[in-house]
């Protein structure tokens, strides 16, 4: 309820052009406080989102290499997944998963494609990207590890 209660709130400031703006990071943390029941990590963490519409096969082969590359960072990585038939093929085990049955998360954002990077920390999103490639998820890892 909350989770649409924040959406309405954006809409109408948007329309009544208020200046009381709900940030993305507001929005974010108001989805998986209302469909995961979990606050939003205070340290630095990356969520994976992986929406229903999209290229299956690609998004299979983008999660393969994903799960196989960021086992070092299992504590900082959070999967979240509508898909629930691409999920059962890949082997997310240590990693944390999130499902959304209802699919609230495909709608969340319009940066919301293919599998999407959320990346957050000291209280604000630092991050949005979509990875529509293996290409993508290599410089996605390229870049997580070298953070390290």
């Amino acid at each position: 309820m909350k989770f649409w209660l924040i959406i309405i709130i954006v809409s109408l400031s948007y329309c009544c052009q208020n200046s009381a703006e709900i940030s993305k990071y507001e929005i974010f943390s108001a989805y998986l406080e209302d469909v995961h029941e979990i606050l939003i990590a205070k340290r630095q963490h990356t969520y994976i989102v992986i929406p229903h519409l999209g290229c299956g096969g690609c998004m299979q082969r983008v999660l393969m290499y994903l799960t196989d590359q960021l086992v070092d960072f299992k504590d900082e990585v959070t999967f979240i997944s509508s898909y629930s038939s691409l999920i059962a093929d890949i082997n997310f085990q240590g990693y944390e998963l999130l499902v959304d049955p209802k699919r609230k998360v495909d709608n969340l954002m319009p940066e919301i494609a293919n599998i999407t990077i959320i990346k957050t920390g000291q209280g604000n999103l630092m991050k949005i990207v979509s990875l529509n490639s293996v290409d993508d998820a290599k410089s996605f890892v390229f870049e997580m590890k070298n953070q390290k």
